[in-house]
């Protein structure tokens, strides 16, 4: 089964709910997203932020403004939906003869190198929490059937954030840290908000009915299953990519669980189903004109 197909051929029923029951609101608190306005100004006191001082003509376009260092090996972004980013092209993702394990500072050391570079600049928003780290590699193969050889490899990091007590899925906060604690990458997908009111959201099994209705995306699974077990079940929200306007931050259930071959997994299930009920987004839809 190719990626993003839904699972044909399965009855509903064959998709099953064995979360354990929870007591849950029927209200649940709605933030609005508040604008992101970026000048070509902004862009350029961000790039300094990285030390980017001999810079090309800035770009602004729908999306986004962009300073690019003038021998084009540095770029920032600062997007208009909310996010920014740097990257250094001589040392991001492939071999540069300095980005090797070796080189590297521990993940604890590479956490605080980071954080001190976020907030040293004033990076690091208020509610982001270090989430844990892992490392990027580059490998090369031999194609005489020897192992593959890392051939670059940094450590990536990554922020999370919470809001009214739940987690925000889809946020993204990410440094990527090489050879001698140098921050060569960063992203992030990070939105403002304010409180609007609470708003009715439809219940667990309400959203399981929509869920089996729906169907379940393929994923990684490869083998077709026979049934899917949903083992947990939970509320979150869910901020839109910063390629997409986000007018307000979308509350959702969350089904977790595997598909089965014969009681045995054959991957993992993660599907998210919108909380609020119909009323609900008409009546935000108005508030926010």
């Amino acid at each position: 089964i190719s990626h993003g197909e839904v699972l044909g051929g399965m009855s509903s029923s064959n998709i099953v709910l064995n979360a354990s029951p929870v007591q849950m609101p029927d209200q649940i608190l709605v933030y609005k997203t508040l604008p992101t306005v970026v000048t070509i100004s902004d862009g350029i006191a961000f790039a300094k932020k990285f030390n980017i001082t001999d810079y090309n003509e800035p770009k602004e376009g729908d999306r986004v403004v962009t300073v690019s260092s003038k021998d084009m090996r540095y770029r920032v972004e600062l997007f208009k939906n909310g996010g920014m980013s740097y990257e250094d092209y001589d040392r991001g993702g492939s071999p540069n003869g300095l980005d090797f394990v070796q080189n590297l500072p521990s993940d604890a050391d590479a956490e605080k190198i980071a954080t001190a570079f976020l907030k040293e600049r004033d990076l690091l928003p208020d509610g982001a929490v270090f989430g844990g780290s892992t490392h990027n590699k580059a490998y090369r193969i031999n194609h005489s059937g020897g192992p593959e050889t890392v051939v670059w490899e940094d450590i990536l990091l990554g922020y999370t954030r919470e809001l009214n007590g739940m987690k925000v899925e889809g946020t993204q906060f990410m440094v990527e840290v090489g050879a001698h604690g140098d921050i060569i990458s960063f992203f992030t997908n990070w939105k403002y908000y304010e409180p609007i009111g609470n708003y009715s959201i439809k219940s667990r099994e309400s959203a399981f009915e929509e869920l089996k209705q729906k169907g379940i995306a393929a994923g990684s699974i490869t083998n077709k299953p026979d049934s899917i077990s949903i083992e947990t079940a939970h509320l979150t929200y869910l901020t839109q990519a910063v390629a997409y306007k986000e007018y307000y931050l979308e509350p959702v259930w969350v089904f977790q669980g595997r598909a089965l071959v014969n009681g045995t997994s054959v991957g993992e299930v993660n599907e998210y189903i919108p909380a609020l009920t119909d009323e609900s987004v008409k009546s935000i839809a108005a508030k926010l004109g």
